[in-house]
This record gives structure tokens, C-alpha cells and sequence, in this order.
């Protein structure tokens, strides 16, 4: 109360879900550095009376930026555009590094450090920790050399007001199993906007997310396994993009994890979804119609289960989860503690697979359940065929 606007500068932890890596400039006389960039939370309009001095240059004709490990917040600090290639072809270590620009909705490349704005650049262990961003005297001619790419898939995450799109898979000849220059670090989550990433431990230890993941080879197919997260749980959708440059010969499949029914992407390049809880697991499969049929095997439940639902205690709605192992027709019904129907939530035909299914309290005439009432005891319900 009272506060019209906060700064934040990120320090490059790795927490991302627990926004440490933000550190609050709480003190209203905190320094601000030349070339660091920072977040602005505000009320109202914001301006900057103060002029800012220019920093001598080096020798080189640059002015370096302190780094430290992990993810920075860097700023231009000249009056004119400076070209992103320009600042790798002085910075050899950050060759194939991304220069990511917060657009409101998610993060997007950036082609240029605009004047006085901020970007996010990742920065390895092994590289120095001074960035030299050069004046830009002259037009720069330098080119960004990227591995070639055999096919790529792009991965859209959209909810109402994010967009997280920068998120790849694919082949390349140059690609391995470790760490390479095909692949790049997640930025860090902003807010609670939606987040699609790959989990890979293998990589670095220390920073398990990533927005790319690409294999050397096809071969009879192969698996991606990736996280997609929205604290807010709302509905979503994730686009594919690019599915038709692949051979037509390959089936493209998505499996959700807590609703395993295969989604078959040729058909609809587009998945909607709402999440049942605040992280989502889904694996995607490409590949032949024998490698494909084979990792679907590995989805289907053992036996007939009724999970227990999420949340519980539950307002306004909950998630029930429930197995079905082979091909029956299934009944899923919800009573009350005197053994009353209260709604019927699935009467229908359904194949070997993981489901899940939405009740929003209401009962099959339209009737709310009492809030103080809505607990569901998963024996209470059940799955036959």
C-alpha cells in the first residue's frame, strides 16, 4: 500500500518456480549499473527525468556488461541500435546464444539491442563474465551460423494471455545426446503465464529446463518427453508447427500423461487442454506405425483404477483420474454419503487408457452441491466393464 512501482534485477538462480532468482531493489537509493537491465512493476506511468552518463568505452570500442551465471538482464546502453551479431562476433563463448525480448505475452527473439531496453542472455559457466556490447559505429555484416537442421518441430503454448513459443525439437546431423549448439536454456517463468519446457538433468545439473531438444537420428522413432506448467490452471492450447515437413511415412502422436488417449496430430496439429493441476506431463512420439504402437503399449493401465480426486476438499471443481485397461463401456457416477446419484460424469464406450474428467458440483438436474459439502471418497465411485 502506498508503493506505486518496484524494481527487480535477476541474479540467475535456477529456482525458476520460486522466483528467487528476483531480487527486490528495495532501498529508493539502490545503484543502477550501465548495460544491466531490470523488471519494472508499476501503477501508473513511470519516467526517468535523470539523464544518463555515458560510460567511457574501451580500447575495443565497447563497453562491458558484468555477467554472472545463469540467465541476465542486460540492457543497451548506447543511443543507437546495436545488432545482436555484432555483440557474438566480440563475445566468441556466446556464439549461438538467443537474445530473448519480453513481449507481455512471453518471451520472443530479438534480432537487435534496442536502445535503453532490456533483454534476457544466458551465460555458461565457462564463459567470461564480462559481455562487450560495441558501439555501433559502422553497420555490422557479421552472420549467425546455426547447424543445419534436417526437419524441426515448433511447440505453442497458449492460454488467454501468454504465448510461450520459442520451444523446439527436430533432427540435425550435428545434434548428440549431451548439451550442444542446438540447444538453449529456458528463460525464466514470468508471472503466471502458461510454460512449455524440456526436463533434462543430463544436461546441467543445475538448470533442468530447456527450450529445444534435438536428436542426430530418427531411426524406427523416437520419444520427447516435456513439462508444460500454468499456476492458474486454465484452458490452453499447444500448437505444432511444422508437422508437414516431416516424412509422411511417420505417425506424430501426443500422449498426456494424466489422460493418455493418443492424440493423433496429423489429424489436428492442435491439442486443447485444460490442466488438472498446476504441472502437466506429455510424451510425444514420431515415428514408424510399429515404434508407435509399441510406445502406446507402455500407456495402458494394468487394470481398471479409480484414482483419488484433485483437489479435495475442492471449490469450485475437482479432477477425477480414472484407468480403463481394455475396451468397455464405462460408468462414472457420483452419490452422496445415502447412496443417491448426484451426477452421472461418463456413460460411454472407451479403449485402454489413462482419463480424466471434470465435475463442477452440480448434479445431473443442474443443482449446485453446498460448497461446505464438496468432499468426493474416491470408493464412492467406480469404473466397469
Amino acid at each position: 500500500e502506498g508503493i506505486d512501482w518496484r524494481a527487480f534485477r535477476d541474479n540467475g538462480r535456477p529456482d525458476t518456480n520460486g522466483r528467487q532468482h528476483l531480487i527486490a531493489l528495495s532501498n529508493p537509493s539502490a545503484m543502477l549499473t550501465q548495460g544491466e537491465g531490470y523488471w519494472l512493476i508499476r501503477k501508473n506511468s513511470f519516467a526517468i527525468a535523470k539523464p544518463v552518463a555515458m560510460t567511457p568505452l574501451g580500447r575495443d570500442g565497447a563497453l562491458g556488461v558484468a555477467l554472472h551465471e545463469g540467465f541476465n538482464i542486460i540492457s543497451n546502453p548506447f543511443e543507437l541500435s546495436v545488432p545482436w551479431t555484432a555483440v557474438l562476433a566480440v563475445n566468441p563463448g556466446l556464439t549461438n546464444a538467443r537474445l530473448y525480448n519480453y513481449t507481455g505475452a512471453g518471451y520472443d527473439t530479438a534480432s537487435a539491442l534496442e536502445p535503453f531496453k532490456g533483454y534476457y542472455v544466458f551465460k555458461p559457466a565457462a564463459v567470461p563474465s564480462v559481455l562487450r556490447i560495441p558501439y555501433p559505429f559502422f553497420s555490422s555484416s557479421a552472420q549467425q551460423n546455426s547447424p543445419a537442421v534436417e526437419w524441426q518441430l515448433q511447440l505453442e503454448y497458449r492460454t488467454g494471455h501468454s504465448a510461450d513459443k520459442l520451444n523446439f525439437i527436430g533432427i540435425a546431423q550435428a545434434a548428440t545426446d549431451a548439451l550442444d549448439a542446438l540447444e538453449h536454456h529456458k528463460p525464466p517463468l514470468i508471472f503466471r503465464h502458461g510454460y512449455l519446457y524440456f526436463v533434462r538433468p543430463g544436461w546441467d545439473s543445475a538448470r533442468t529446463f530447456f527450450s529445444d531438444d534435438f536428436r542426430p537420428s530418427l531411426g524406427e522413432g523416437q520419444e520427447w518427453d516435456f513439462d508444460v506448467s500454468h499456476p492458474d490452471r486454465t484452458p490452453g492450447t499447444i500448437g505444432f508447427r511444422g508437422i508437414a515437413s516431416l516424412p509422411h511415412e511417420y505417425r506424430v502422436v501426443l500422449i498426456n500423461r494424466s489422460n493418455t488417449v493418443p492424440v493423433d496430430l496429423r489429424a489436428d496439429a492442435d491439442y486443447e487442454f485444460t490442466p488438472t493441476s498446476e504441472k502437466s506431463k506429455f510424451t510425444l512420439v514420431i515415428g514408424t506405425s510399429q515404434f508407435v504402437a509399441g510406445q502406446l503399449s507402455r500407456f495402458v493401465p494394468e487394470r481398471f483404477m479409480l484414482m483419488a480426486n484433485y483437489p479435495n476438499p475442492f471449490n469450485p471443481s475437482t479432477t477425477i483420474v480414472y484407468a480403463v485397461s481394455h475396451t468397455a463401456h464405462v460408468r462414472l457416477e457420483v452419490v452422496s454419503i445415502l447412496g443417491q446419484r448426484v451426477k452421472t460424469l461418463v456413460d460411454a464406450l472407451q479403449s485402454p487408457a489413462l482419463y480424466s474428467v471434470n465435475w463442477d458440483a452440480s448434479s445431473d438436474a443442474g443443482a449446485g452441491v453446498a460448497a461446505q459439502g464438496r468432499r468426493l471418497d474416491s470408493a464412492s465411485g467406480g469404473a466397469s466393464g
